[in-house]
């Protein structure tokens, strides 16, 4: 088998016996890992977005705007999960933060794994959180400017800033459509 060290920096040396040579140098600051690591999962970023549906029929759906830093778009609730935090508490965590809501959630079969705006590569799981009509909405101003209740039938592709709000959002409202 000929294959080559993949480098990569922080991670453990593992070398078959025989692929010691004169050319390794141990004082370097990368470190040579043979092969598939499964622990590259573990180096990911990890991030949740929430989807939030409500109004009296489950009819409208929750976006939130981006500060001008962020280019204003429109989206879902996102954010990072901190370490120790499963996924599923950060995204209870996130939809509190940045609305002010607290909810049950329901963890769709979606998953994104993208590289993000800093080099990062990130791994992101989608929830669904289902709210009253009547739920009051706060959002954070350190990182929104505004929402806004949008009616399903209404949201296009161009409704979102990216791709991955678009899919969360119809994988979301097929989910609700098989489940009620």
């Amino acid at each position: 088998m000929n294959q080559r060290p993949h480098w990569h920096k922080n991670m453990v040396v593992k070398w078959p016996k025989d692929a010691m040579r004169k050319t390794f140098y141990p004082l370097t600051y990368q470190i040579c890992v043979w092969g598939y690591n499964r622990d590259m999962e573990n180096t990911k970023h990890r991030k949740v977005q929430v989807v939030v549906i409500g109004g009296e029929e489950l009819n409208q759906l929750l976006l939130l705007q981006t500060k001008k830093d962020r280019d204003e778009h429109w989206q879902n609730v996102t954010g990072s999960v901190d370490e120790g935090e499963t996924f599923y508490s950060a995204a209870q965590r996130e939809l509190e933060e940045e609305t002010g809501i607290q909810s049950e959630l329901i963890e769709l079969n979606l998953q994104f794994e993208f590289r993000d705006r800093w080099g990062k590569d990130v791994i992101e799981k989608v929830f669904l959180a289902k709210v009253e009509e009547s739920v009051e909405v706060k959002i954070s101003e350190e990182e929104h400017q505004d929402f806004k209740w949008v009616y399903l039938n209404d949201l296009t592709k161009e409704s979102f800033g990216f791709e991955s709000n678009w899919k969360s959002y119809t994988t979301a409202r097929d989910w609700i459509e098989d489940n009620n």
